[in-house]
């Protein structure tokens, strides 16, 4: 998927003004984007205009102006854009009791090595992990991640009658969300753009 570039970024007074509507575009096209992996994981799908939209967010929020920090928030996001033949996922843990967010979160230690696309009944495939999100003892409530779709389970995820699935299997948290309909549809264009 290309990357954004200084080029695609709306400057940050005009983005103000438009920002309520870009906001309704973009919650819009959020929801074909985003599952439920049971009750408490969500899993958003990113692309260009998801990642667009978070270094717009970042350079009004933070003010950033110089061209240098603009570019490092460019990096920084377009990290999370999928590669060829490759889905990414942001996957954000909620917890509602404010007591237990750490304990909660401490349970899912080791998220990373439970996590994976079912296509089918092809081999699954595991989905790597932002190491930067990741501890010994700890994680995150933002998991950044990318699902390989390559070979024999590419074909058969381009088939939305094929079953497909993102899965957690962690001990403390077992769950799957389904990926048909349009949020299918949008991950199978996705892949043809990469």
């Amino acid at each position: 998927m290309k990357p954004v570039t200084p080029q695609d970024l709306i400057p940050t007074p005009a983005y103000v003004r438009a920002r309520d509507a870009y906001l309704r575009t973009i919650i819009e096209h959020k929801k074909a984007r985003r599952i439920a992996v049971g009750d408490s994981v969500t899993a958003v799908f990113e692309d260009r205009k998801t990642v667009l939209f978070q270094v717009q967010e970042m350079l009004r929020a933070e003010g950033i102006t110089r061209a240098d920090a603009i570019q490092h928030e460019l990096d920084t996001y377009n990290a999370l854009l999928p590669g060829p033949e490759e889905l990414s996922a942001t996957l954000l843990i909620d917890i509602q009791d404010r007591a237990r967010i750490r304990a909660e979160l401490d349970r899912l230690v080791g998220l990373h090595e439970h996590c994976f696309l079912r296509v089918g009944d092809l081999p699954p495939a595991k989905a790597t992990f932002d190491e930067t999100q990741l501890g010994e003892q700890r994680i995150s409530a933002v998991q950044y991640t990318k699902l390989p779709v390559r070979g024999v389970l590419l074909a058969a995820f381009r088939d939305p009658a094929v079953p497909a699935a993102l899965v957690i299997d962690h001990p403390a948290y077992r769950a799957e969300g389904v990926l048909d309909g349009a949020v299918r549809a949008g991950l199978i264009a996705d892949l043809a753009t990469s």
